[in-house]
């Protein structure tokens, strides 16, 4: 585990060997204010498939929530939907727009714009 800097972050990589899962993951510490470069195993054997389909379809409606709570116009079609799961894994995940990211900080312009600001000054 190694400190990293929250906006370059560590490598992210999955690898898949057997029944073991390999995850490269940067991880952000509350209480310490950092982030971290980690490597965390998940072995599958002995699981019965079953389990294992379970817990896969908890992370993909935590995934398939999130669209859907920010879309910018309620999906009437979501409800008693069948998602195909080979489609929905194909997409990826969609990634924030820098905008996005700013708005998700919850600071207002003026305070983005004094870090900017502050962040030149510090690297010249």
């Amino acid at each position: 585990m190694r400190k990293v800097d929250s906006k370059t972050g560590g490598e992210k990589a999955t690898t898949l060997s057997g029944s073991v899962v390999t995850m490269q993951h940067t991880t952000f510490h509350k209480a310490s204010d950092a982030s971290y470069a980690m490597t965390t195993s998940f072995d599958f054997t002995g699981v019965p498939q079953e389990a294992i389909i379970k817990a896969a379809a908890e992370m993909l409606l935590i995934r398939w929530r999130t669209a859907f709570k920010n879309a910018e116009k309620l999906d009437e079609t979501a409800d008693n939907q069948t998602v195909n799961v080979l489609e929905m894994l194909s997409k990826g995940r969609k990634k924030l727009s820098s905008k996005e990211k700013l708005e998700r900080t919850g600071l207002s312009k003026e305070e983005i714009l004094a870090l900017l600001a502050e962040s030149e000054d510090d690297e010249s």
